[in-house]
């Protein structure tokens, strides 16, 4: 467990689960750039909003995470149309790398941290991004482009790990530690089907994490958040 201080932003990390393969090297470097630019974006959203971007579901998050790829790559797009199944479909982010391309379905799921049970909604979309990337057909995913010699499929689950409460001091008075939050997320990743082969850890500030109203009058705090990703490489024969 390896963390790198993000200034004024909090803390990073990532647990890796990554077997050799096509894009088995490319792709994790690709998430872990991109994990330090969702942090920026996400930061930069919340100074200027007071608001938490991760905390909302999966249309609601193109205005961090279409930046924060734009900023790792030569080109982002969402709502990629695509074939799936030899059908017009559309993909949620199709992003350009030198010679390579990245194929992501996103998703959003929550993780208690009082429990870091997968729920059975969590396990559904999880299962859902996987099974909608294995649509795609390899030869059309390389008609994209020429120039492409590998494609990468992955799916994305930002799960924001959560504690709530009817009295916000119970929250303010709770312990957030590095170690609790990394060995929650890694048996997070442990119960999900098919495990994750990636997961980028962010653990926010004492401002991040303070906590928030809801409206029916119970308060949240967020004190850390994961991108869970499934990967599935593919080389060009």
């Amino acid at each position: 467990m390896n963390w790198q201080t993000i200034n004024g932003a909090g803390n990073t990390t990532v647990i890796k689960n990554m077997a050799g393969g096509p894009a088995s090297i490319a792709t994790p470097k690709f998430l872990n750039e991109f994990l330090l630019q969702f942090v920026k974006q996400c930061n930069k959203y919340y100074k200027a909003t007071d608001d938490i971007p991760f905390t909302y579901r999966e249309l609601q998050m193109h205005s961090v995470m279409l930046p924060a790829m734009d900023r790792v790559s030569d080109a982002a797009f969402v709502e990629q149309p695509i074939k799936k199944d030899g059908r017009a479909g559309r993909l949620d982010y199709l992003v350009l790398s030198g010679n390579l391309v990245y194929l992501i379905e996103l998703k959003h799921g929550w993780m208690a941290h009082k429990t870091n049970k997968v729920t059975v909604s969590v396990q559904n979309k999880w299962t859902n991004a996987v099974n909608s990337l294995k649509q795609i057909n390899w030869k059309d995913a390389f008609e994209l482009y020429p120039a492409i010699k590998t494609v990468a499929k992955i799916s994305l689950m930002v799960t924001p790990m959560y504690s709530e409460s009817k009295h916000p001091e119970k929250l303010r008075n709770q312990s957030y530690s590095l170690n609790t939050i990394y060995k929650k997320y890694d048996d997070f990743g442990k119960h999900l089907n098919p495990k994750p082969h990636w997961t980028g850890i962010w653990a926010g500030n004492e401002e991040l994490t303070k906590a928030k109203s809801l409206s029916d009058g119970r308060y949240q705090c967020y004190p850390a958040v994961a991108l869970i990703a499934h990967i599935d490489g593919q080389t060009r024969r």
